[in-house]
């Protein structure tokens, strides 16, 4: 079901109510992010919401984004989660709304998703890429401009400050060696 359609849906079933009580200031809002639903997130004509991340499916696609990310000089950070791991969903909010900072402040990072379960042939690779990780979950990799990984670290919603700061610091560094 569409989120739009949805917030819709509550606001008519409250006024429907016939005890007629008023829905406090912000009340939906707070429904809204309670269930991951952004006031501020696009959606497409399907009603459908646009992610802010693109989610990798398979080995050539993660391949091709490093590639990617590598072309253009820019710092690349991979979440991979399970589609049910509340950790991931509690992470999924952060982790957008830093996406929206970075985006705002024009910093060139590209973020991607993997889902564990649909790309497990991307997991094998990177696991035996790095040797360690992906242990738990929400696990993040950050790769410089060379597609070489920087970071790799378990990251819940608790340490998203942690994240930003390695993710700045990436870009520093790497703009700090683009101009050496």
């Amino acid at each position: 079901m569409a989120h739009w359609y949805l917030a819709l849906l509550l606001g008519a079933l409250q006024l429907a109510s016939p005890f007629q009580m008023p829905m406090k200031p912000g009340a939906l809002s707070g429904l809204m992010r309670r269930h991951s639903i952004s006031i501020e997130q696009k959606f497409d004509a399907n009603g459908q919401a646009i992610p802010l991340s693109k989610r990798l499916i398979g080995i050539s696609a993660y391949d091709e984004a490093r590639a990617g990310a590598s072309a253009a000089g820019e710092v690349m950070a991979v979440r991979f989660m399970g589609q049910r791991c509340p950790h991931c969903k509690r992470m999924g909010i952060r982790w957008n709304k830093m996406i929206r900072e970075f985006q705002e402040e024009s910093i060139g990072v590209r973020f991607f998703d993997v889902e564990m379960m649909e790309s497990k042939d991307t997991v094998r690779a990177v696991k035996e890429e790095t040797g360690d990780g992906l242990d738990a979950l929400p696990w993040i990799i950050i790769y410089d401009d060379k597609g070489k990984g920087r970071h790799s670290f378990a990251c819940g919603s608790s340490k998203t400050g942690e994240l930003k700061q390695k993710l700045l610091d990436t870009v520093h560094d790497v703009a700090t060696e683009a101009s050496t």
